[in-house]
């Protein structure tokens, strides 16, 4: 009898061990505004920017466990396929969880391709030398919400006792093409010159049949459109507390179908365990609540990642179905670079501000391989107490 009583009370104590070891996030612990806008990269940019794309993207992001509640609808579904992806995958590599982030995000973004008026006097120079709309990538959108859940913790070898940093990442995202939101936004930034981002107002984005070029964007008005993302990040070396490289093996399901290998490299905050990918605002790539030790923190990073692009929207439409302008399977580069430098600062464990310039190498065969994209983006975040 005292030999039960024992086993019980051990196992009770392992229990409470066990729950205290992995951080109890809070209802609400943080929120998130952030900006794509590809006029601030444009000292990357040579010459005239002939080569150029617009590109601009908005992300509203709320952090904490209230965003992983069924009654939001995506969580809902990102839940059941992590059931069948995600938590086998962490039992099967024995896989020793310390924490959960959650967050929803409502997110607007659009690509565009090199000239999105007809009626400057730049655009009739560059048609008259030869340029035309068909060589180059259609208008596209996206406008939705965004599901994501973070595994955090650690994976042991058992033969040489060695621990690494592990994390996984799923998010299931689900909108909308065509609604005018991005838009909207570009016609705002690009008709006021004090925010820097001056540049012609849009007149190509609805479809017009009695032009001789294509218009209009490659998915009609209020196509549903989904993507279920998969991330993993796995701290390979750690020389300091503070400096540190990981892999980030990621794949895409859905509009943007695609697999790659990155990598991030560089100085993280004190008590920061994850390099946060500093990258554009688009659905594969969610962004990190992190608080770091101290009043005043800061993060300089870099990364990159190959891509293997076997079916994108934004650029192949609906092979065939949609209307007017879309790239062929055929002319669509299928193994895609990108690259990113990035820094964030926090203060006061209250505020954080980040900035940084994704790069990226052309999509369509059509274009010269030499002729990068470039963007921006900036971000702010309100942190509060992110756990107890």
């Amino acid at each position: 009898m005292r030999v039960h009583l024992i086993s019980l009370i051990l196992s009770v104590l392992v229990l409470i061990v066990i729950q205290s070891a992995v951080s109890q996030e809070r209802d609400f612990s943080g929120f998130e505004m952030a900006l794509d806008q590809d006029h601030y990269a444009d000292f990357l940019r040579t010459g005239n920017n002939i080569g150029r794309n617009y590109s601009i993207g908005f992300r509203l992001t709320a952090y904490g466990y209230e965003m992983d509640n069924d009654k939001l609808g995506l969580p809902f579904l990102r839940k059941h396929i992590d059931e069948f992806l995600v938590k086998p995958y962490l039992r099967g590599i024995s896989f020793r969880h310390e924490r959960e982030l959650h967050d929803f995000t409502f997110i607007a973004n659009a690509f565009m391709p090199g000239h999105i008026a007809d009626d400057t006097e730049v655009y009739d120079i560059e048609v008259a030398l030869g340029y035309d709309h068909y060589q180059d990538r259609p208008f596209s959108s996206f406008t939705g919400f965004r599901s994501t859940k973070r595994f955090e913790g650690n994976k042991l070898f058992a033969k040489s006792a060695r621990k690494m940093d592990f994390a996984v990442t799923s998010s299931f995202s689900f909108g909308f093409s065509g609604f005018g939101i991005a838009q909207a936004l570009q016609n705002f930034f690009h008709g006021n010159s004090y925010f820097g981002t001056e540049r012609p107002i849009p007149n190509l984005w609805k479809r017009d049949e009695t032009k001789a070029y294509p218009g209009g964007q490659v998915l009609g008005w209020g196509f549903p459109m989904f993507l279920y993302t998969l991330t993993a990040e796995a701290v390979v070396w750690k020389p300091i507390k503070t400096f540190q490289f990981q892999l980030r093996p990621d794949f895409n399901l859905g509009y943007y179908t695609n697999f790659g290998l990155g990598f991030d490299v560089g100085k993280v905050m004190k008590g920061e365990k994850f390099i946060d990918n500093l990258g554009y605002t688009d659905t594969n790539n969610a962004s990190i609540l992190s608080v770091g030790n101290g009043y005043f923190a800061y993060s300089l990073v870099a990364g990159g990642t190959a891509r293997v692009v076997l079916y994108n929207a934004h650029v192949n439409g609906l092979y065939g179905l949609s209307k007017g302008h879309y790239i062929t399977f055929e002319d669509t580069r299928h193994v895609v670079l990108e690259g990113y430098v990035g820094a964030k600062v926090q203060i006061l464990n209250w505020v954080e501000f980040m900035v940084s310039v994704t790069t990226r190498t052309p999509e369509i065969k059509s274009t010269n391989p030499q002729e990068l994209h470039h963007w921006a983006t900036m971000s702010m975040k309100v942190l509060l107490n992110a756990y107890n």
